[in-house]
């Protein structure tokens, strides 16, 4: 597996060639892309250096002509990316490349798609500590998931994951909107203890910086992610053919008796039991659209992908002969709810 490192760089002259010779030591098959983010120090002429020479193998270097923030250096390393699985390494040493090994393996082993790295944060200055906590704890609230650091740095996750969040961020609110949309996208997160060594002197102010973040975290609880639109569009498309036609065609591939019917539960605030999870997880996406066909039919695309998996959402079994009497009742389908 092929791993893209994108490394963000504002003013880092301080640990810039130190970081990248850590990283391109790390004995993974890698390749390192730099952005400088319209840098004022020396930050420019380092990473021209290196590229200059062929002691850092691997590496690539984007300039910026203006400074953009964080978010946008993410997207532009993105765009030019070519690994199966990307991290974002800060250009500070705060983190250790060589914890890179531990937050592949997951994905190596097919385990997990998503991997964070876990700090000890009791290094950190107190207001950084608490902020960060705070904004855990408000994720898990949020999100129903049960992270232990959500604003750490090393964020591990295959290619096409990564891609298909559409980053908006462009500031410190990246983190947020990154674990957010992973998990709105129905993606579990694996999470590794790495090392971490907190500089003094930080750009983050938990002042200036924390709000957007908590704006971030509110803001994508309450949005339905334009993946999620674009998913229910495809089984709309899917369950306009005849409905008997695909029932008869996946029955044996649902279960022997009954099939699972997703239904919106959100107050009920439930979530998919095991067993119900395993069985989706091995239906193709086709087969995914008849599990939720009797409640497509009733509800608008923004709603459909809710049901697929952006919200809160329970299973039922319903045997055959309950799903004959109500094909039985539905002359003509309809994608709109009935008022």
């Amino acid at each position: 597996m092929k791993l893209s490192v994108l490394v963000p760089a504002y003013n880092e002259e301080a640990g810039l060639e130190t970081i990248l010779r850590r990283v391109a030591a790390v004995p993974v098959d890698k390749e390192i892309i730099v952005v400088n983010d319209y840098s004022s120090d020396r930050t420019g002429a380092i990473l021209d250096a290196a590229t200059a020479g062929d002691d850092i193998p691997g590496l690539r270097v984007i300039h910026h002509r203006e400074n953009r923030g964080k978010g946008a250096a993410i997207r532009t390393a993105l765009r030019v990316a070519s690994g199966d699985a990307v991290i974002i390494q800060d250009a500070d040493l705060e983190y250790d490349p060589q914890d890179y090994a531990a937050l592949l393996a997951p994905i190596l082993r097919g385990e997990a798609r998503v991997v964070y790295g876990v700090r000890r944060l009791e290094g950190q200055k107190l207001l950084f500590r608490l902020g960060n906590r705070a904004l855990t704890w408000l994720t898990n609230l949020l999100y129903g998931v049960r992270l232990h650091d959500m604003e750490t740095c090393y964020k591990v996750m295959t290619i096409d994951i990564a891609r298909s969040l559409d980053i908006e961020s462009n500031g410190f609110d990246l983190e947020p909107e990154i674990t957010a949309k992973i998990v709105r996208q129905g993606y579990a997160i694996r999470e590794v203890p790495i090392s971490y060594e907190p500089r003094e002197e930080k750009k983050l102010s938990p002042w200036r910086d924390g709000w957007p973040a908590l704006r971030a975290l509110l803001r994508y609880r309450m949005l339905i992610p334009a993946v999620a639109i674009a998913k229910a569009q495809q089984v709309r498309t899917l369950v306009r053919r005849s409905l008997a036609e695909l029932f008869e065609r996946h029955w044996p591939a649902l279960h022997r008796s009954a099939w699972l019917i997703v239904h919106d539960a959100a107050a009920a605030g439930s979530g998919l039991s095991g067993d119900a999870v395993a069985m989706l997880a091995r239906l193709s996406p086709e087969h995914r659209a008849v599990v939720v066909l009797r409640y497509v039919l009733e509800y608008t695309p923004g709603e459909i992908a809710a049901l697929i998996g952006y919200m809160p959402i329970v299973v039922e079994v319903v045997t055959r002969e309950e799903f004959d009497d109500w094909l039985a009742d539905r002359a003509t389908p309809t994608l709109t709810r009935a008022d």
